[in-house]
């Protein structure tokens, strides 16, 4: 049997010798088409798995999520770019994270379809890990949420430095009701009302408005767009940094 096998090789490499190169690749091909083509498939899925490995093993700076944002806006690596430059971060050494692919329903009225359920159901599970450290959004989404307890007084994120900075350039602090934000089932005695500061209404940021994040974006717009510091947040001084750089 082994001598078979010997003389079949002997034959498969005359024949081999016998052709050019192109002739050769054709005929090396047509054999082990398959077995090349997973080769190449195994060499692909373990260089993107090390890739991956590698992106996510880097520490993160800042987790950014932009809801709602225009149709069409797909500036989410500009925004990485800008962060990184005006931070100085290196983005070999650090991730920053920018996801605006969620759309949350802005009417509690309709129940929403199947893209803002799964939306909200995201939502929640990253605030629950922890991986949210800045949300912008339209003003009707952060109502929704109010009592979510996700939202961190900018005041005490900020100081009172940034925030007479802020003010001075125009931008005026998002207030709600204690009462708005509280679950009475929850309470075991009446609470004193009071306002809370949750938000930063961004209508006049002439970034946002420049990268088509929010289309019509102005400080006369019917609609607020508020920015807010998450509660679970655990990069909020980098998130400082961005907010920074979109109220300059």
């Amino acid at each position: 049997m082994s001598s078979v096998e010997d003389d079949i090789r002997k034959e498969q490499r005359e024949h081999l010798r016998r052709m050019n190169t192109k002739e050769k690749a054709a005929y090396i091909w047509g054999y082990y088409k398959w077995h090349i083509t997973g080769v190449i498939f195994v060499v692909i899925l373990i260089t993107s798995l090390v890739h991956d490995m590698l992106q996510n093993s880097r520490p993160l700076f800042v987790d950014i999520l932009l809801l709602n944002t225009s149709a069409g806006f797909d500036a989410e690596e500009r925004l990485v770019e800008d962060i990184a430059s005006f931070s100085n971060v290196d983005t070999k050494q650090y991730r920053i994270n920018v996801d605006s692919s969620l759309y949350i329903s802005e009417d509690d009225s309709v129940p929403p379809n199947p893209v803002e359920a799964a939306s909200a159901q995201k939502l929640l599970a990253l605030y629950a890990a922890g991986e949210v450290d800045v949300m912008i959004a339209p003003e009707p989404v952060i109502e929704g949420y109010l009592k979510a307890g996700i939202f961190a007084d900018p005041e005490t994120v900020l100081g009172a430095m940034r925030i007479k900075e802020l003010t001075e350039k125009g931008y005026e602090l998002y207030y709600r009701k204690l009462s708005e934000m509280t679950d009475p089932e929850d309470m075991e005695e009446p609470i004193k009302d009071r306002e809370v500061c949750i938000g930063i209404i961004v209508n006049n940021s002439r970034y946002l408005s420049e990268t088509g994040a929010y289309s019509g974006l102005s400080a006369d717009s019917g609609t607020n767009v508020i920015f807010t510091f998450s509660s679970v947040g655990q990069h909020l001084e980098n998130a400082c940094y961005f907010l920074d750089m979109i109220a300059r």
